[in-house]
C-alpha cells in the first residue's frame, strides 16, 4: 500500500486531497496545519511566527525527513502534500 503524508489533512483542500488518495488506495497521514481568521490588522508578530513556523517549515521538515526515510521513498515519489504549496513547483537547491 502507498502512503502519502498531508500537511493540512484535516480541513478544506488539504482534507480534499487527502480524502482523494484514500480513495485511490493510498494510507494518509496528517502532519497538521494552523489557520486563523483574526483581521489581518490585529495578527500579532508571534501569531503569524506561529502559524508560519506550523504550515511553513513543518511542511518543509515533512518533506525533507520522508525524502531521508527509505521507506517513505518506496511508498510514493510524493512524499508530502500541502494545501498551501503547488505540486508542480519545485524548490530551486544548490548542490
Amino acid at each position: 500500500m502507498k502512503t502519502a503524508v498531508i500537511t493540512g489533512g484535516g480541513s478544506g483542500i488539504g482534507r480534499a486531497v487527502a480524502l482523494r488518495l484514500i480513495d485511490a488506495g493510498y494510507r494518509v497521514a496528517n502532519a497538521g496545519s494552523l489557520t486563523g481568521n483574526a483581521p489581518f490588522e490585529s495578527i500579532t508578530l508571534d501569531a503569524w511566527r506561529t502559524v508560519v513556523d506550523t504550515n511553513l517549515t513543518g511542511s518543509f521538515l515533512c518533506a525533507r525527513a520522508a525524502r531521508s526515510t527509505s521507506a517513505m521513498q518506496e511508498a510514493t515519489r510524493r512524499p508530502c502534500a500541502s494545501a498551501s504549496s503547488r505540486p508542480t513547483a519545485r524548490a530551486a537547491t544548490s548542490r
